[in-house]
């Protein structure tokens, strides 16, 4: 094995200013061999330069740069056009940008879809975009044309590769369901709002409000009298799934005089009924063989004026309604009485309507204790079916005596509460719906009930109440629902106090304490109505409202305690 050393500096430079760079290839030095002379790897010296360097394969990917994402494409500008729903014809603008930095030829631009009443109008022939770029095209849809919109536009781009440029457009045109509602059944309508109800052990309760405004449903009943009809509802029920414009019947008024094609004022009395701005007035002609809907621009008390001119004629004395957005349930059946005669019965779910000006009415209510005071009677035409619900759980090992331990220390009452009104009465009662918000808000209730007998005369300064005992003081006065009164004084107004205390006499009385003196004295020989003055929300969210003509109302609900 060869042995020895190697210099630190076996290189010495002849001259001071070597420059590694510039003088290498002039270089002359002397190599001090005198250590591995004797070596067995000792050899001549040779110049290898240039050295090749060392090579190897990796893979992976390119970032992309802005220049990437943003150019070498067409560029649709939106690339999706949604209409909506069409009430009156709409043009919306789309820019088509060449962002290739060279020209580009195009064919011409394709549509793929029904094109009956959609115009794409621009430069659609086969032609050029040069470098950059920007061309402007409109689309329009008319009131007439297919039912659903969805088609492309395709630019077709010579040699491109991309995927952007295609126009999307999407749309709906409203269909009129144009049968007539049958007055031998009434119109059902339902207005539903969503609450959720948290009850803890004591009864106390905590509510939610889960949905803003109501929802709306209609049932209205259809009869076909002619071949004619009957074919149209025959072919009506294939658009489950289409939005309809359905005519409220239970609104109904005449036109009070005739009308040309191309009108856009209506004399009508859309007092207290659905019409308000944006929405649909429907017309037909009084044989029902000629509609028309159109969309609503403003209103009076009188005369309803639309966006659009119309594209009939209607003589006076023509049907006239407002119209709104709904879908039918998915499940249907009809009578089919001759080969002529069919009935149905549509359930229809309505757009929600979170504005509804025409048919609300706004009133001031009586308060205590900072709620309202509902002071409307019930309509005792009808049976009142008033039930009672204790919370308990009951022990029972079938051989002993059942033992009861109470969820909560007294029963709830639910109360049906019962309204006929005419037209004119309904938007106050409608606001008031809408001001409990189905479950949410509570109200004092007066139910026009006899609770009390006075005895004793009262001063008009007293707060004690002599009556007769019945009960109250021994089995109710315990409950939060049972400690409120109402009390009708001789002037006719009433006078709402609390039960502080009850104590029953051994006379046969019970002497009640109330928060304050009523302010009128009290006339035993007046046999003055004292009731209860019940704390109670709905029962339900869901008002019933039935249309008996387009002129008398019918409501039904509930209420219900509230501890």
């Amino acid at each position: 094995m060869a042995t020895g050393n190697i210099t630190s500096s076996p290189i010495v430079p002849q001259a001071a200013s070597f420059n590694l760079v510039t003088h290498l290839d002039d270089y002359t030095g002397v190599l001090n061999t005198q250590h591995v002379t004797s070596s067995s790897i000792a050899g001549a010296i040779t110049n290898n330069l240039p050295v090749d360097p060392l090579s190897f394969a990796e893979t992976g990917n390119v970032a992309q740069s802005v220049r990437d994402l943003y150019y070498y494409r067409l560029w649709i500008i939106s690339s999706i056009v949604n209409f909506g729903r069409i009430l009156s014809p709409q043009i919306r603008d789309v820019e088509v940008w060449n962002s290739f930095f060279e020209s580009r030829a195009f064919g011409p631009v394709v549509a793929t879809g029904d094109e009956n009443g959609q115009t794409l109008t621009g430069d659609t022939a086969a032609g050029i975009f040069a470098e950059l770029e920007s061309k402007m095209y409109t689309i329009e849809a008319t009131r007439l044309g297919s039912t659903q919109i969805n088609l492309t536009y395709d630019w077709q781009m010579v040699g491109t590769g991309d995927t952007a440029s295609v126009l999307q457009v999407l749309g709906a045109r409203f269909v009129a369901f144009l049968l007539r509602h049958n007055w031998l059944a009434p119109v059902i309508e339902q207005l539903a709002f969503k609450t959720s109800v948290l009850t803890g052990l004591s009864g106390k309760e905590q509510r939610i409000k889960l949905r803003q405004s109501p929802r709306r449903r209609i049932e209205m009943a259809y009869l076909t009298l002619t071949p004619e009809q009957r074919m149209y509802l025959e072919h009506a029920k294939m658009g489950q799934n289409l939005v309809f414009a359905v005519p409220l019947w239970s609104d109904a008024g005449s036109l009070q005089s005739a009308t040309l094609v191309g009108a856009t004022t209506f004399s009508v009395d859309t007092t207290d009924r659905d019409d308000q701005s944006g929405g649909l007035i429907f017309l037909q002609s009084a044989d029902g063989e000629t509609s028309e809907v159109l969309e609503i621009e403003s209103f009076t008390s009188s005369s309803v004026v639309s966006t659009e001119p119309s594209i009939n004629a209607f003589s006076m004395g023509a049907r006239v309604c407002p119209a709104s957005f709904g879908i039918m349930e998915k499940e249907l059946s009809k009578t089919r009485h001759t080969s002529t005669v069919e009935s149905v019965t549509i359930p229809w779910v309505m757009d929600t309507n979170t504005d509804s000006p025409n048919t609300l009415e706004s009133y001031t209510p009586a308060t205590y204790q900072g709620l309202e005071v509902y002071t409307e009677k019930n309509n005792y035409a009808e049976d009142q079916e008033i039930e009672l619900k204790a919370v308990v759980d009951d022990a029972d090992n079938d051989i002993g005596i059942i033992e009861r331990v109470p969820g909560e220390d007294f029963p709830r009452m639910s109360y049906p509460f019962f309204k006929l009104m005419t037209r004119d009465e309904f938007p106050a009662y409608k606001q008031w719906f809408y001001n409990r918000s189905g479950k949410y808000t509570p109200m004092w209730w007066l139910d026009y009930i006899r609770s009390f007998k006075l005895v004793t005369g009262t001063a008009l300064d007293s707060v004690f109440l002599t009556v007769k005992s019945l009960g109250y003081g021994e089995l109710a006065f315990g409950s939060a629902s049972r400690k409120h009164i109402a009390i009708k004084l001789p002037s006719g107004a009433w006078a709402y106090r609390e039960v502080t205390a009850a104590e029953v006499n051994d006379n046969g009385t019970t002497t009640l304490t109330i928060s304050s003196a009523p302010g009128e004295a009290l006339v035993v020989d007046d046999d003055p109505i004292i009731c209860l003055l019940r704390k109670v929300r709905l029962d339900s969210d869901v008002l019933d409202i039935t249309w008996e003509t387009n002129g008398v109302v019918r409501t039904a609900t509930r209420f219900i305690d509230v501890f």
